[in-house]
């Protein structure tokens, strides 16, 4: 049950992110190049599909939320801490976007009373985006093409 709720989320948020990037487009906001980001297919798919997802999630949704923030402020409370903290930690121009995918993640976790779901819903955003990445790089013929275009 859980990872069909993953799997709902996630395809949900990728439609989210792509109106976002569309409307970045109309704007004119285009992102720098990422550079942290490895250079390889390969271990970039395992570091942002697989460990980033897990990582991130276990960290913010389960040490943050889970066990710092929500005995304190609450699920309302933990929960917008913790998006805010998950929007902070990604790059201009993606932090609005990010914060209210951390909403929906916590809003998973809390749903469900785990953090897979999030993790599997996570995997799939970082999936489509790291595809849409990897195409820009070939297109462009270098490894640092602009996350967004």
């Amino acid at each position: 049950m859980w990872a069909m709720a993953g799997l709902a989320a996630g395809m949900l948020l990728v439609a989210a992110a792509s109106l976002y990037l569309r409307l970045l487009a109309a704007l004119g906001v285009q992102a720098a190049p990422r550079r942290d980001l490895p250079r390889g297919a390969l271990p970039l798919l395992i570091t942002a599909v697989a460990m980033g997802p897990l990582v991130e999630e276990a960290t913010v949704r389960g040490l943050i939320m889970g066990g710092l923030l929500l005995p304190v402020w609450g699920t309302g409370g933990a929960l917008l801490l913790s998006s805010l903290i998950f929007g902070l930690a990604h790059p201009l121009p993606s932090i609005p976007w990010a914060c209210g995918c951390g909403l929906a993640l916590g809003g998973l976790t809390i749903a469900s009373g785990a953090i897979w779901p999030a993790i599997l819903a996570h995997a799939v955003v970082n999936g489509w985006a790291t595809a849409r990445l990897l195409r820009q790089r070939r297109q462009a013929r270098q490894p640092y093409a602009p996350a967004c275009r």
